[in-house]
């Protein structure tokens, strides 16, 4: 048997990745509310990630696979109420992770996409909760709340 390391082309490298890296609380209620990414993951090299706008920028035209993550802080979490991950292409919802919490502790709501885009569309992520109260908490850190896009074609 013969083995052999089979590299992806280079067009298939990971094109950005940005992550909550700073507090955002009090996300209001029945309210989509843009998630302010403002850390950049290393080992991206393509330089597309934009913490002031706190979006990913596609550079080229092409079918991009796209992640996205959003932790709801304990004990913000209030239970038996509705919390969504949404992932927007040039600010339109393309695709929702919704979850409805049984408790109380840290929550997550997870969404994936494959979708063709343009060179200059832009991904963002918006955290949207329905609990009647404007005190819900967004987890930070890199494991917690976060968004990737790569170029798979």
């Amino acid at each position: 048997m013969h083995t052999q390391v089979i590299y992806a082309p280079a067009f298939q490298k990971p094109s950005g990745g940005l992550y909550l890296n700073s507090a955002q609380d009090n996300i209001s209620s029945g309210v989509e509310t843009l998630v302010n990414l403002d850390g950049i993951f290393s080992g991206f090299v393509d330089g597309i990630e934009n913490v002031i706008t706190h979006r990913i920028v596609v550079n080229r035209s092409g079918f991009y696979f796209v992640i996205g993550s959003i932790s709801y802080k304990s004990p913000s979490v209030v239970a038996d109420k509705v919390y969504e991950c949404r992932v927007r292409l040039n600010g339109n919802v393309i695709s929702c992770g919704a979850l409805h919490s049984s408790n109380t502790t840290v929550i997550t709501a997870k969404v994936q996409r494959l979708i063709y885009c343009l060179a200059g569309d832009y991904f963002d992520l918006a955290a949207f909760q329905v609990t009647g109260v404007n005190t819900v908490d967004l987890l930070d850190g890199y494991r917690y709340t976060h968004l990737f896009v790569q170029r798979v074609r």
